[in-house]
């Protein structure tokens, strides 16, 4: 029979058998999830639409210029605010969703402070894809990762050029992936002009973007 104190060592052992992979999993990936899953406190959370970006069905690769066919898929743009009530401090972020009709399919979080360096990638793909739309590459790569893993990605090999938005895995399951268009990424960049707006009213400290 063990005792107490061995019952306890047992514990202790088993604890540190758990991967670090597995430790890491819990951990949220930014600061205002970290924020909407502390316990023991009372937080207020408002939600605020900011645009649509409208996708299409799957084609024959996805490269700019292909002609396709609308779906029903789009991808939801919102900024986020949250804060304890009576307190002065508030947690800022841009959630991206992509939606089927009133179906989630995948959502990514981006702390408020990240919203720069994701504006200025969206603003260097754009340029960069006209740029050497002309020219041929081998395998040409731009990438932006968010803390919380979500990835904006621009390839061109030869003169094919595609962008795609990886949303990050959860609970199991296979990250999600979607192409744009350049007409879709630009129309993206438009919404997040009014999402900086909208940060910047709720209180958001963020310097200028896009030549403002």
């Amino acid at each position: 029979m063990l005792t107490r104190s061995s019952s306890l060592i047992l514990a202790l052992a088993l604890l540190g058998c758990v991967s670090p992979l597995a430790a890491q999993s819990s951990v949220p990936a930014t600061d205002f999830e970290w924020e909407l899953q502390t316990p023991d406190r009372t937080l207020f959370r408002d939600r605020i639409p900011i645009g649509q970006v409208p996708l299409t069905v799957a084609g024959k690769s996805g490269f700019f210029g292909n002609r396709k066919k609308s779906g029903a898929e789009v991808i939801a743009l919102w900024t986020e605010v949250a804060f304890v009530p009576g307190d002065t401090a508030r947690f800022l972020a841009l959630s991206l969703e992509l939606n089927a009709g009133e179906s989630p399919r995948a959502a990514a979080l981006l702390d408020a402070v990240e919203f720069p360096s994701l504006y200025k990638s969206v603003e260097y793909v754009l340029s960069t894809s006209r740029n050497i739309a002309g020219t041929e590459r081998t395998d040409t790569r731009v990438v932006y990762r968010s803390r919380g893993g979500f990835e904006l990605a621009f390839i061109q090999r030869i003169k094919a050029q595609r962008v795609e938005f990886h949303f990050p895995a959860r609970n199991g399951e296979q990250a999600i992936v979607r192409s744009l268009s350049r007409d879709q990424l630009s129309l993206f960049k438009d919404i997040l002009d009014l999402a900086l707006f909208e940060l910047q009213r709720q209180g958001a400290s963020l310097p200028p973007v896009g030549g403002k």
